[in-house]
């Protein structure tokens, strides 16, 4: 059952956080569709700035700065540092382990192994595979491009 005054509480809350602590926080609206079916274009999100990349987990709905495109795009985390991702024409491997069967048409191809300080971002959309800007069409990511996540 739906606790109202629970998700009340908790809205008030991160409004309080926004309102004292914009330096931490940001609101943030989403453009495209790449993390359909799970974010929406237009939506807003609440991102919490202030991260420890030592903490961000595999998952996680980060967002990021993107150089080619010159603006901040939503991703999710697949791969964390040491990880070794794989790609061959129709299966996602991390470390060895099969995660997940893709549609790739373009059949691509890669292999990974992330150093200390490098994540493998993907999209939600799979229609999107190997055209949205994530690792998948660009490679890992550098921590240091990841501004936020998002809460």
């Amino acid at each position: 059952m739906l606790n109202i005054a629970k998700l009340i509480s908790s809205f008030i809350k991160n409004f309080i956080k926004i309102i004292f602590y914009r330096k931490n926080y940001m609101l943030m609206r989403i453009n495209g569709n790449s993390m359909e079916p799970n974010f929406h274009e237009s939506e807003l999100y609440l991102v919490n700035k202030k991260i420890e990349h030592t903490t961000l987990r595999r998952f996680q709905v980060i967002i990021l700065f993107c150089h080619i495109h010159s603006k901040y795009h939503i991703k999710r985390i697949l791969g964390i540092p040491n990880d070794i991702i794989k790609l061959d024409k129709e299966h996602l491997f991390l470390n060895g382990k099969k995660i997940r069967k893709v549609s790739n048409p373009q059949k691509i191809k890669f292999i990974y192994e992330l150093d200390n300080k490098c994540f493998f971002i993907t999209s939600d959309n799979q229609l999107l595979f190997g055209k949205s800007c994530d690792s998948i069409k660009n490679g890992p990511i550098n921590e240091r491009d990841i501004t936020g996540i998002i809460i």
